[in-house]
């Protein structure tokens, strides 16, 4: 990003003129250098939420101050922890409480729109991350849109630039992209938008020989990690609890990953077990009981070789499967329910039943 040359909009009122050279302040490209955040993200924030509050220069320039860069460093954390820029702006100005509003239970959204016809469920994410050679996958190839809306959408850019930036190993524009999408949209929209289709589309890549076993390892691992700086936390505060694991053998999880963020943003707290979990252990482990556990995976041989703990735990616990692997029937002969949703609206779907 290119630094802010003219310095002369209208955006805040400043305070006393200074010179360009003062110490201390510094012009928008330095500060964006220095956290790490672009320039379009950081003037975003200044004029939607008042983060920042430049000083202006005799020649109109605006500069910045340590306490700019300490309350751009704090946002950039607590969008970190899953809050949506408009929460954590409030947080950080003094406004709101972290801690009541990491710890609230909100409803989950209302009036969303219906999800296209061809969006992707978080049996086929799920999938898509396994591929034929059992890599993780991801990638924006095909999207949610289609068309000139699609041509339009940020969704569909980012999907392309997130692409991009994993196909060269360059992570640090694979974490600009989310970093300008959670500045502009709600976790649940980047998820539902970029996360998911990027990973149900890498495994086709994968498929068509587009990209390499390096390539789609880099990417899962890129994935997997701003995917767990979203999670931290989890697991924390008064909501119901939920077990997230995937049965022995499997290895892919990161759409679940996907859920259980959605369930957390919801009020939930989210004990994550993750890959290759010895199923018949789960309740015995957990005081109190979980109010819900759900399994996922991808091949169904794997749900199968735990049959029979599935149906012992369905008398203590309400399960829920998902993946490939998962079935209607099979999860009614266990006595489950499947989740065939994609993993933003399987999650939706449970906070709406219990709200």
């Amino acid at each position: 990003m290119s630094e802010d040359t003219s310095g002369r909009s209208d955006i805040g009122d400043g305070s006393n003129d200074v010179t360009v050279g003062e110490p201390g302040l510094v012009r928008i490209g330095e500060l964006s250098r220095r956290v790490g955040i672009s320039d379009h993200t950081l003037r975003a924030w200044e004029t939607r939420y008042g983060l920042l509050r430049p000083h202006r220069s005799s020649g109109g320039f605006r500069l910045y101050s340590a306490d700019d860069e300490r309350r751009v460093r704090r946002m950039s954390h607590l969008l970190g922890r899953g809050l949506s820029p408009a929460e954590a702006a409030r947080v950080v100005l003094g406004e709101r409480d972290e801690d009541t509003v990491l710890l609230r239970l909100p409803p989950p959204p209302e009036n969303l729109p219906p999800p296209p016809e061809n969006t992707t469920t978080l049996a086929s994410a799920q999938a898509a991350q396994a591929g034929p050679h059992g890599g993780p996958h991801g990638g924006p190839q095909g999207g949610l849109l289609g068309g000139d809306a699609a041509a339009r959408s940020p969704f569909h850019a980012a999907r392309d630039s997130l692409t991009r930036a994993l196909d060269r190993f360059n992570d640090a524009g694979a974490h600009g992209v989310f970093d300008e999408m959670l500045a502009q949209f709600s976790v649940e929209a980047v998820l539902r938008e970029v996360v998911v289709p990027f990973l149900h589309t890498q495994g086709e890549r994968w498929q068509n020989g587009d990209i390499s076993l390096i390539q789609e390892h880099f990417a899962s691992n890129v994935i997997r990690g701003r995917l767990a700086g979203l999670a931290r936390g989890w697991a924390s505060g008064a909501g119901p609890r939920a077990v997230l694991a995937c049965p022995p053998g499997e290895l892919h999880d990161l759409a679940l990953m996907v859920f259980g963020i959605v369930l957390r943003g919801g009020g939930w707290r989210v004990v994550f077990l993750g890959a290759d979990t010895p199923v018949g252990q789960i309740v015995p482990a957990l005081t109190p009981t979980p109010q819900l556990v759900v399994i996922a995976a991808t091949n169904r041989h794997r749900l199968e070789a735990v049959a029979d703990d599935l149906r012992e735990m369905s008398g203590v616990v309400p399960i829920s499967l998902a993946g490939v692997g998962a079935s209607a029937r099979f999860a009614d002969r266990v006595g489950a329910t499947y989740l065939p949703d994609d993993p933003v609206g399987a999650a939706q779907r449970i906070l709406a039943a219990t709200r």
